[in-house]
């Protein structure tokens, strides 16, 4: 066996899977997962759109999660006292008496409610929808006197990590991050503003 060659196969191996787990080159070959939901992980403890939505809604209110994800955000805000509902294709593993779960794919025609709500998340969402503007649209025409804070975050494509990996010709899709696999459209922080625009 050639020692330095082998040394070197582990090397390039172990910093390709760092690349893939930080979001950076996708590799199938490092993913075992099954195509779910349950990789988005809280993005709490620092500076994040996680830490900000859960900090700008009210305690005891009644929030509207849509897209919940695993319904980490779910759970953090029911130990706030707020009353929740998630919306997702998945059914989160959230076990909370103030937790209530709709199963829906946010692509098919809308079957919840939002008219009873003191929030709606859209946190991480919107890039993953055939039709954003589509689907605002749909939230909207539900609105009424009642006022709602909508709390809607996406990933910005112009992020400086992104330009950096274009500067070295990198353009990976992968599980997650900006360019998750399951993305149809990317925006920029004007672009994020526009479907609530209309």
């Amino acid at each position: 066996m050639n020692g330095l060659r082998y040394a070197k196969d582990v090397v390039v191996s172990t910093l390709r899977s760092v690349a893939h787990r930080s979001g950076l080159l996708y590799q199938k070959r490092f993913d075992p997962a099954p195509d779910d939901n349950a990789h988005y992980d809280l993005k709490l403890g620092y500076a994040s759109s996680h830490t900000y939505a859960l900090a700008a809604v009210a305690a005891g209110t009644s929030v509207l999660d849509i897209g919940s994800g695993p319904g980490g955000i779910a759970d953090e805000l029911a130990n706030k006292g707020c009353h929740v509902t998630v919306v997702d294709r998945y059914l989160p593993r959230v076990e909370h008496p103030r937790v209530e779960m709709i199963q829906q794919d946010l692509d098919a025609p809308l079957r919840f409610d939002v008219r009873p709500f003191d929030y709606l998340l859209l946190l991480d969402v919107i890039e993953h929808l055939r039709d954003p503007e589509g689907f605002v649209a749909q939230l909207r025409r539900q609105f009424d006197y009642h006022t709602k804070k909508v709390i809607l975050t996406t990933p910005n494509v112009a992020f400086i990590v992104q330009r950096m990996m274009l500067l070295l010709g990198q353009f990976n899709y992968g599980k997650a991050g900006i360019l998750d696999r399951t993305h149809t459209r990317l925006f920029t922080f004007r672009a994020h503003q526009a479907p609530l625009a209309r």
